[in-house]
């Protein structure tokens, strides 16, 4: 075995040793069920066939190597690689290494993997139009559940401050971040009801101010 000299590395082996040993626990546990009592390098071995592929960013001597070839596949070709650290896509392992300040000297993979932006206009214009589940709108009966629905969320015990109150420093707090919204004011319609709006002019019948005692409300 080697020394790994750079601290960046040894901090990114020591949690992916970390990451491993969690992993090695869940994998025995999880796999067990269905491969039968097996040892954990044959549930790994099996596993490699049942998961999504992985971006795997290895430590050389010259550097740091991007592969998605596990580490058993390379060993042979490179005796002395460690693993650091394993991704999903090739965007999130390089972003990784530009974190770390690493010199990649092999990147095997290209350009870009996963969902590439032509799938995602794909997707995308699979969605527009017609083709949209809420093209035209909700219907007011789905309007009318959803309003229904969050009336009913929050009424009663539901509501968070229900039996509660505000404490006298927290009302102090709220009364100044309202006098810092500048530009906006309470009026009161011919109606009674309230409205914030902008400083503008009134329209006839309505003052400034609050319907305080009233109940009404916007």
């Amino acid at each position: 075995m080697h020394t790994i000299r750079h601290p960046c590395a040894m901090q990114a082996l020591c949690q992916t040793d970390c990451e491993e040993r969690r992993e090695e626990g869940v994998l025995s546990g999880q796999l067990r069920g269905t491969f039968g009592h097996q040892s954990v390098e044959t549930l790994r071995c099996q596993r490699d066939t049942i998961v999504q592929p992985m971006m795997f960013v290895y430590w050389t001597p010259q550097g740091v190597m991007l592969s998605d070839k596990t580490l058993r596949e390379l060993q042979r070709l490179h005796p002395k690689l460690e693993l650091l650290r394993q991704f999903r896509t090739i965007q999130d392992a390089r972003a990784y290494c530009v974190k770390m300040r690493f010199q990649v000297v092999l990147d095997e993979q290209p350009e870009w993997t996963g969902i590439t932006p032509e799938g995602r206009e794909r997707m995308r214009e699979k969605k527009r139009g017609a083709n949209n589940p809420n093209h035209g709108g909700l219907s007011p009966e789905h309007k009318a559940n959803i309003s229904r629905n969050k009336r009913m969320a929050y009424r009663g015990e539901h509501n968070p401050m229900w039996n509660r109150r505000h404490k006298s420093s927290t009302r102090l707090l709220i009364g100044m971040a309202n006098i810092r919204r500048r530009g906006r004011r309470w009026a009161v319609d011919e109606q009674g009801r309230e409205h914030f709006i902008a400083y503008s002019t009134l329209p006839p019948g309505w003052t400034w101010g609050r319907a305080r005692g009233t109940g009404a409300r916007l």
